[in-house]
């Protein structure tokens, strides 16, 4: 245990003196020689600061590192269906799951994730979505206004009547959590940046399958077969980044609900 919190603090010196240096360098550069003052009271009080846990860490040193895993843990992470002592609200079976495609060179996100509400809700008009976009040599992209036009192009080219569904813009967590509370598969906004699928931001499409007051989950169409947890700060904000956060659920009747062990 002493042999690790040397080789760590060892460590956390020598970057805080580089860290340190390079910002007296760039400091002095810039403001001058009152800099020096500045950031010399900055190190004295880090320094007492690393004073003071170097002497919790002595008396207890597992709770430290409890608490160093703790804060360093990831918060997002894929996983299935059950993850974190929570299991998702909607579940469409894995095999189910698409892909995303495209259509014209645009993505098929927002009709994939349409897809999926689809055969949740047992929607025929809205199945295939973009396999009739394809054949229709529609081009994929999607916003609010082309789903409210081709919902009904797609029903009427089918026979069948235009399903009930829909569309919120206003990035409100409550109208998610009331759709997942009475059965509904979600399609969402997702800006990506998440360090598991996408390392920088996307104008994307999924699933939004769980929200409780500890973890957010989605299903993903570019990553089709799993799960992605975050908490529901991180979701939230990767909804409303691109366009302040916009949804669509189908108001048909939901299938049971998974049975769950008690």
């Amino acid at each position: 245990m002493k042999t690790a919190f040397w080789l760590c603090r060892t460590a956390m010196t020598f970057g805080v003196c580089v860290m340190f240096t390079a910002a007296l360098l760039l400091a002095v550069r810039r403001w001058g020689e009152d800099a020096v003052v500045i950031l010399g009271g900055s190190f004295f009080l880090l320094a007492n600061l690393a004073g003071f846990i170097e002497g919790v860490y002595m008396r207890y040193p597992l709770a430290v590192l409890l608490v160093l895993v703790a804060t360093a843990a990831p918060a997002i992470d894929a996983g299935g269906p059950d993850n974190h002592g929570e299991q998702i609200t909607v579940d469409l079976p894995t095999d189910l799951h698409r892909r995303n495609t495209s259509s014209k060179g645009l993505g098929n996100c927002v009709w994939t994730s349409i897809h999926h509400c689809a055969l949740y809700h047992s929607v025929p008009a809205l199945e295939e979505f973009p396999k009739w976009l394809i054949a229709a040599g529609i081009p994929g992209g999607g916003s609010p206004g082309k789903v409210a036009d081709l919902i009904p192009q797609i029903a009427r080219s089918r026979g069948l009547p235009v399903p009930d569904y829909i569309q919120h813009t206003g990035g409100d967590a409550e109208f998610l959590k009331l759709a997942l509370r009475t059965g509904r598969y979600v399609a969402v906004t997702y800006a990506g940046s998440d360090g598991v699928y996408y390392s920088g931001g996307v104008d994307h499409m999924v699933n939004l399958v769980h929200l409780s007051d500890q973890w957010a989950v989605i299903m993903d169409n570019n990553n089709p077969g799993k799960y992605l947890w975050m908490t529901p700060n991180e979701f939230l904000a990767r909804w409303r980044a691109r366009g302040g956060g916009w949804a669509l659920v189908l108001l048909a009747p939901p299938p049971p609900p998974i049975p769950r062990n008690k």
